[in-house]
């Protein structure tokens, strides 16, 4: 199969800000996934983790996860916001992302699915993307 993502889906993973990706990856996998459902994780700092590997679909939004690539920022948007550096963060992975993907299209998780995720904030910084030019 060759995979050919068309959309961004951001996520949260509805965890504490310091969750690691040890923790997260293993509670995907109780849950019957290979791996790490998400391609790309944010931390709270602006770090970029990499997931599941790129050329491999995710496991992260039921219904498009053959045509997407999973980021998630590692916090609860119930609770806290994303800060600046995870927003900044998001902003250089987005534009790595475009090179090889330009056509691209960013959507938060409740767009797709009946979810809270990813939370206002990056509902609104996905939305801004989409209207950007």
């Amino acid at each position: 199969m060759i995979w050919h993502p068309k959309i961004l889906v951001v996520h949260h993973t509805a965890t504490a800000p310091d969750t690691t990706l040890e923790a997260l990856r293993h509670a995907h996998q109780r849950r019957g996934f290979q791996d790490i459902g998400y391609h790309f994780l944010i931390r709270q700092d602006g770090q970029i983790l990499p997931g599941r590997c790129l050329t491999t679909p995710g496991a992260h939004t039921r219904g498009y996860n053959l045509v997407s690539i999973g980021v998630a920022w590692i916090g609860d948007a119930r609770h806290e916001e994303p800060s600046p550096q995870a927003l900044e963060a998001l902003d250089r992975l987005w534009k790595q992302l475009r090179t090889p993907y330009p056509s691209l299209i960013p959507f938060a998780h409740r767009e797709l699915n009946p979810t809270y995720c990813p939370g206002e904030r990056l509902t609104h910084w996905v939305q801004a993307q989409r209207a950007a030019p």
